[in-house]
């Protein structure tokens, strides 16, 4: 596996974006990274710092609310907000969760059994929770 450097310094500070490349235990695919952010932001730190905050805050809520309509069997709901976590998690390149988004998307549209997406669901919020903490952390936030 190639390894990214994703840290930079800005002209006129000192602080470093973090190392930002995480495994799992489960699998050894990292859990996220800052490629797609850093080529966005050229050199922004105060545009990396912002993508991250509302990760942060919206991410969480979006789960939760995805929870509280599996939990209600609402397929529409679970497709519309699993939609809306999907480009979120590709953004910091979590490329394990956006395919469990996608499966819950998918899943969703076609009104299959709750039961299968809530498997998927328990990934997905392992996965969200672990990188939050991390950011949290890496970002000392």
């Amino acid at each position: 596996m190639n390894i990214y450097d994703t840290k930079h310094q800005t002209p006129n500070t000192k602080h470093q974006t973090p190392n930002t490349e995480h495994q799992t235990q489960y699998s050894h695919q990292m859990i996220y990274n800052l490629d797609k952010i850093n080529e966005m932001a050229d050199g922004d730190e105060d545009f990396i710092n912002s993508v991250i905050s509302v990760f942060l805050e919206e991410v969480p809520q979006d789960l939760e609310d995805l929870e509280a309509a599996l939990n209600q069997k609402d397929h529409e709901q679970a497709y519309q907000l699993a939609h809306k976590i999907k480009p979120n998690v590709d953004l910091l390149g979590m490329e394990q969760t956006r395919e469990a988004a996608l499966e819950i998307e998918t899943l969703g549209k076609q009104g299959a059994d709750i039961s299968e997406m809530e498997k998927i669901f328990q990934m997905l919020k392992k996965d969200i929770y672990q990188v939050v903490g991390e950011l949290k952390k890496d970002f000392h936030l």
